[in-house]
C-alpha cells in the first residue's frame, strides 16, 4: 500500500480529474464543500492514526475544520440521498486507488451500528424500519410468496 501523502494526493487529483475542482481552493461553494467533506471522512477512515492538522494540510485547512467535515459528512449521509450518491460514487473510486472494492458499502455501515447498539436499542431500530413504506410493501410481497407457495403444495 501507498504511503498516506501519495494515498491523499491521489484522492486529491481524482476529484480533480472526475469534478474538475480543486478541493485545495479556498472558495466557499455548496460543490467544493461537499467533496471536502467526502475527502476528509475517507481519510480519516482510511488513515485513522493520521492527525486531523495532517490531512488538514494537505487541503489547506485546520484540524478543526476537517474535524466539521467528517461530523457533517455522517449527518448529510443521512439526510441527502444526493450527497450520499456522490459519497459513495468518490470513496469506491478511492477504494480503488487503494486496491479494494466495495460491493456492500451499506452493510459495512449497519454493521457497525448494530455493534455498538444494545438490543434494545436495535429492536427500536427494526420496529422504525418495519414501519417505513418501503419496508412494509417488501414484506407485504414476501408475505404474499409465501402464501402462494404455500397453496401451490
Amino acid at each position: 500500500m501507498k504511503n498516506y501523502k501519495e494515498s491523499l494526493e491521489s484522492y486529491i487529483n481524482t476529484i480533480l480529474d472526475e469534478s474538475g475542482i480543486n478541493i485545495k481552493s479556498k472558495r466557499r461553494h455548496n460543490e467544493l464543500i461537499d467533496l471536502v467533506r467526502i475527502f476528509c471522512y475517507y481519510a480519516k477512515k482510511q488513515f485513522p492514526k493520521l492527525a486531523l492538522e495532517k490531512i488538514g494540510l494537505f487541503i489547506n485547512r485546520d484540524h478543526a475544520t476537517v474535524l466539521h467535515h467528517i461530523k457533517s459528512y455522517k449527518a448529510l449521509c443521512f439526510s441527502d440521498s444526493k450527497f450520499k450518491a456522490q459519497a459513495e460514487y468518490y470513496i469506491t473510486l478511492f477504494c480503488a486507488i487503494d486496491g479494494y472494492s466495495r460491493p456492500e458499502p451499506n452493510k459495512e455501515e449497519l454493521q457497525k451500528l448494530i455493534n455498538l447498539a444494545s438490543e434494545v436499542t436495535r429492536g427500536v431500530w427494526l420496529e422504525m424500519i418495519k414501519e417505513t413504506p418501503l419496508v412494509k410493501k417488501a414484506l407485504t410481497i414476501e408475505t404474499s410468496e409465501i402464501y402462494q407457495l404455500e397453496a401451490n403444495e
